[in-house]
């Protein structure tokens, strides 16, 4: 001991570190190798797990953008549909517009030019001597009417076996008609009316001059002779050719 060789506890003197012999170096040198690779399996392990955790990180932000890529790009298809909706809307509404004018025009045009038809066919009749009455004027005023007065009317055409008449369709005045003047092609073409044999819609040049008789017996009761006809309502001129 350093101690017991006489010096002072104050004098500094460093003692000799004995020797410390093992009996199994080999073991010791072994034992520092198993834990030096356990120390080294230790930490390939973390860097695998820190590996792992760091590619799934990676791939979880490369979903998460690859997520607001897909959201952009609808976003994106959402706006140009849209857009494009607006302008297929936009230009329906245009074409209809469009549509609607010119049906505008024509339906303005049509009659104007069933006025001028209308005005031209009065003249024509004017010319020759027709009257435009309704079947109600005739009921009031066909005993002042002399023979052969002419007169253009429009009503609905019936005939039960050898009667033929025309009625206003509403109040029930009708007035009897003679068709025999009539060619056989023009009573089949034109009385049948587009195959509505018993009643429809007539215009008719007429001219007094014929009566009625029942039971062997003439009658007052209204009658013309038909100079032509046309069906459907009075606007367009017949055929030269159908008057007699």
């Amino acid at each position: 001991m350093c101690a017991q060789s006489g010096l002072l506890a104050s004098q500094s003197q460093t003692c000799p570190i004995p020797w410390t012999w093992t009996t199994n170096p080999a073991g010791v040198l072994q034992e520092q190798a198993r834990q030096a690779a356990k120390d080294k399996a230790v930490r390939d392990a973390q860097q695998r797990a820190q590996a792992e955790n760091a590619a799934l990180e990676k791939q979880r932000q490369d979903e998460a953008a690859a997520e607001k890529r897909r959201e952009a790009e609808a976003a994106k298809t959402a706006v140009k549909t849209a857009a494009a909706e607006k302008l297929r809307q936009e230009a329906a509404a245009k074409a209809a517009d469009k549509a609607a004018l010119a049906a505008q025009r024509e339906a303005a045009q049509h009659q104007e030019h069933q006025h001028e038809v209308l005005v031209a066919q009065e003249a024509t009749d004017a010319e020759r001597g027709y009257k435009h009455v309704t079947v109600a004027d005739i009921m009031l005023d066909f005993a002042d009417m002399s023979e052969g007065t002419k007169l253009v009317l429009t009503g609905y055409h019936s005939h039960v076996g050898q009667l033929e008449s025309l009625s206003d369709g509403t109040l029930g005045d009708f007035v009897y008609l003679d068709s025999r003047e009539l060619t056989r092609e023009t009573r089949l073409a034109d009385l049948r009316c587009d195959g509505q044999a018993q009643r429809c819609l007539l215009t008719i040049w007429a001219h007094t001059g014929c009566t009625m008789q029942f039971a062997g017996k003439e009658t007052s009761a209204p009658c013309l002779i038909i100079d032509a006809l046309r069906p459907g309502p009075y606007a367009v001129a017949p055929e030269p050719d159908r008057f007699h």
